[in-house]
């Protein structure tokens, strides 16, 4: 006759063992959805900011007026994602 396997607790939510019971292997972070979303917005800041920037530049280089229409919207969608994010950090405990 087999013998009966004994059942292994669940780890704990404070274990750091990993899934292969090792206790140097850490968990993996789960990054809150929320921090996914400010970092993310944050960086679409920064980078609209930059676009608007470096294409206003191409208009005082070029005078072409589509540089002069992009820079603007750009910077016009950096003020929107900012406010957005303004708001969205107040909403947050």
């Amino acid at each position: 006759m087999l013998p009966f396997r004994e059942e292994q607790p669940a780890p704990s939510a404070t274990d750091n063992r990993g899934s292969t019971g090792c206790p140097n292997v850490a968990r993996p972070t789960i990054v809150k959805l929320t921090t996914a979303h400010k970092i993310l917005i944050g960086s679409a800041v920064v980078f609209f900011a930059g676009y608007g920037v470096w294409e206003l530049v191409r208009y005082l280089d070029s005078g072409a007026q589509s540089s002069l229409i992009a820079g603007v919207l750009a910077l016009g969608g950096t003020a929107g994602l900012a406010i957005y994010l303004r708001s969205f950090l107040k909403t947050l405990p």
